[in-house]
């Protein structure tokens, strides 16, 4: 294809690859930016993430022993000199442990870290510029350089890398694996992990275009192709909602099928993390959505985003409802393919929108949008009929039921109302538990504030959590003793209230 013919996102990709690491680095960073940069040039820069030709070997194999401090002969009983994967930043080869253990041993590429440095001097003295002329308008160019290079050197630190496996491992369900790593063989610049044998769903997916489903079929006899799926949606899901702590980019690369079914997780260089307050403003948002209230969908949708100086909050709202009432019109169409009602699509839309409305987000919720929509392109690559809103429905019912769905069923048929108190009532034992915590733990140590004047360090603390405490119990009465509410439903508040009453009883044993 003549030069003159490629879109811009691919002018865009092939000048990123061809400057370099760094700009690979670049490109994949702006691919995450989907906030702010169109979405072709997003998925030409989403191709940055793919294999690329790996260094040589000689390097690496020195890298390995400045990092670990010893030859790869004395570290490993065998190492094999043919890559497994080569990623911009690091490849990967297959080792064996003196011990006789089947290891990856993931190795950083020589030298890419002054070669970073030395293009970052450079991309911060083009900020400068940029921003003296107003290049970028209000926007800051050294602002996004800088969280560029914060971003990208997290990746390059493997430390990290194995860290994060470890979290997501400590909070894996049964049949999700994550692999252990071997910190005696792990470094800054080598990171050195258990060896998962499995089927990469990149392979089925190559299968599943090529021939349909008889062609993976042909190629993986005996692949429980539905059940995998289902398996990555749940974990993936419970990582985001549950845990608050996930996998960024659960690609097909990144995702092995093992052989009794299990699903498998690799590649812990991008991770998101939300707060309890951020799961819950989505959960909201979703939940809104799904049941057609539109209005409060876009409300909880806007909590998500950031203004800026040049912000177009009138063309955000009036796109945005005009969006989210399409969606939910095609998503009551059964007749309809589920790719023209799914999920990923209109939250795709919607990131359009508040690209062109001049708005942000935040990089944690940039991340969950992309492991969510990675999810499903994932999921619809091998699965036609996945539909992620069913998905996300039968999850938070099988998850989050139980005494919250009875108590939500129990409460007022408004839905406003609902909501609310239903959000109060899941909230109401995480604050229990955080100050009963906080009681158990406490110290209350004898200080001298003054000569002779013994004072109780920690009563002020004391007090302000016995306010607290009364006022949450205030709150569960009252809620308690509405006649909107259901019996069911005064009996739990009821429960919480009686709760914190032995809260303050305790609290209050603890200061005398």
């Amino acid at each position: 294809m003549r030069r003159g013919r490629l879109s811009r996102g691919a002018r865009i990709r092939l000048a990123f690859e061809q400057l370099g690491v760094t700009y690979i680095k670049l490109g994949q960073y702006l691919a995450l930016r989907f906030d702010v940069v169109p979405r072709d040039v997003v998925d030409e820069l989403n191709k940055l993430f793919d294999e690329v030709p790996p260094a040589p070997l000689e390097e690496v194999i020195e890298a390995i022993a400045v990092e670990l401090g010893a030859p790869v002969e004395a570290l490993f009983e065998s190492f094999d000199r043919r890559t497994v994967a080569a990623a911009s930043v690091a490849q990967v080869y297959e080792a064996r442990t003196v011990a006789g253990e089947r290891v990856a041993v993931k190795v950083r590429r020589p030298n890419v870290i002054p070669v970073f440095d030395a293009d970052m001097r450079n991309l911060r003295r083009i900020a400068r510029v940029a921003d003296a002329v107003g290049l970028l308008g209000r926007l800051s160019a050294r602002e996004a350089v800088d969280e560029f290079a914060t971003w990208t050197r997290r990746e390059f630190d493997f430390v990290r890398e194995g860290r994060t496996a470890d979290r997501l491992r400590e909070n894996a369900l049964p049949y999700e694996v994550v692999p252990r790593i071997h910190w005696d063989l792990t470094s800054a610049g080598v990171l050195t992990m258990e060896y998962v044998e499995g089927t990469s769903l990149n392979d089925v997916v190559k299968a599943f275009r090529a021939g349909g489903p008889e062609l993976v079929e042909q190629r993986f006899p005996g692949l429980d192709l539905d059940g995998a799926i289902h398996r990555l949606a749940v974990a993936s899901l419970r990582q985001i909602f549950v845990i608050g702590f996930f996998h960024g980019d659960p690609h097909p690369g990144n995702i092995l099928v093992l052989e009794d079914g299990r699903i498998a997780f690799l590649d812990f260089g991008i991770f998101g993390e939300m707060s309890d307050y951020r799961r819950r403003q989505v959960l909201g948002y979703i939940e809104s959505l799904s049941a057609g209230d539109i209005e409060r969908a876009f409300e909880r949708y806007s909590q998500l985003v950031e203004l800026t100086e040049t912000s177009d909050v009138a063309r955000f709202r009036r796109e945005g409802i005009d969006l989210f009432r399409r969606w939910y019109g095609a998503a009551q169409d059964p007749s309809l393919p589920v790719r023209e009602r799914h999920l990923g699509r209109y939250s795709g839309e919607m990131l359009d929108i508040v690209r062109r409305s001049h708005l942000t987000m935040g990089m944690d919720t940039l991340i969950f949008w992309r492991a969510l929509n990675t999810l499903d392109a994932t999921a619809l690559q091998v699965a036609a009929y996945f539909d992620l809103l069913t998905a996300l429905r039968e999850f938070f019912e099988s998850t989050l039921g139980g005494f919250y769905e009875r108590l939500a069923d129990a409460l007022s048929d408004d839905g406003e109302c609902r909501a609310e108190l239903a959000a109060f009532a899941v909230d109401v034992p995480n604050r229990l538990g955080r100050v009963l915590q906080a009681g158990a733990t406490a110290e209350w140590e004898w200080t001298v504030v003054a000569e002779d004047t013994p004072s109780r360090r920690g009563r002020s603390d004391g007090e302000a959590m016995l306010l607290a405490g009364a006022l949450v119990l205030a709150t569960a009465v009252l809620v308690a003793s509405s006649a909107a509410l259901g019996a069911t439903a005064r009996a739990a508040f009821g429960a919480a209230g009686a709760a914190f009453f032995l809260l303050l009883v305790y609290t209050g044993a603890k200061l005398a």
